[in-house]
């Protein structure tokens, strides 16, 4: 508790100082309409910061609390991805990176579609912004007698080897590259290992520092 508490004192301070400093300054200075118009833009991306950061949060104590609901059907896998692929591929256009999608048709688990998504989306979605511009993502589906397997590759900037063990902590960043305010609070990938584990899955991670990182998860397939 001692150390979530810090962690979150930690996360939310810098957003509050940028908000109050970019604050002091403008009533100090005599601007353009624009100038405060560029602060105020400024500050509403903080505050979206904040708003996903509590967000998280809020549906991780819950999560963690047996609070939240969690469906289980039939849930095509290979589907779901290759849809969630073909939305995420005008943010990864926009970082002039190629995303590519190869899926065994047909592949099946029993789970809530809803937290699936929130899995594959956090997983791409994280490969693209930790990939290079230039570079590549891939997201495959495929599937053996026991398990439906989800893979996303990248040829971004990595993980370091000691940062790897650390990954799915709530919080945890790897390094100062990889913490840049905008890419997150470091709770998504805790959100990942959490709905895993209520699928009676597993997610681990390989990664080469400055050549790239690779998940999989695994999940029971339905017979």
């Amino acid at each position: 508790m001692k150390q979530f508490t810090a962690s979150i004192s930690h996360e939310l301070r810098t957003p509050l100082a940028v908000l109050r400093g970019e604050a002091e300054v403008a009533l100090m200075q005599t601007g353009s309409i624009e100038q405060y118009r560029r602060v105020l833009a400024s500050q509403l991306e903080e505050f979206d910061k904040l708003t996903k950061m509590t967000n998280q949060l809020l549906t991780l104590a819950r999560a963690e609390s047996g609070e939240v609901d969690f469906e289980k059907q039939s849930v095509n896998v290979s589907a779901m991805v290759q849809r969630l692929a073909e939305e995420l591929e005008p943010v990864a256009a926009s970082k002039n990176v190629e995303l590519a999608c190869a899926c065994e048709a047909n592949v099946m688990i029993s789970g809530d579609p809803a937290w699936m998504e929130r899995i594959v989306l956090n997983l791409v979605d994280n490969a693209i912004k930790f990939t290079r511009p230039g570079g590549h993502v891939t997201v495959t589906v495929t599937r053996d007698s026991r398990h439906a397997m989800l893979e996303v590759r990248d040829d971004g900037i990595g993980i370091a080897a000691e940062a790897l063990p650390h990954i799915f902590e709530r919080f945890y960043r790897a390094d100062p590259s990889r913490s840049n305010r905008a890419e997150g609070a470091g709770l998504g990938l805790s959100l990942v290992k959490w709905a895993v584990d209520q699928h009676h899955g597993s997610v681990d991670a390989e990664s080469i520092l400055g050549q790239g990182s690779r998940f999989i998860v695994q999940f029971p397939v339905v017979v």
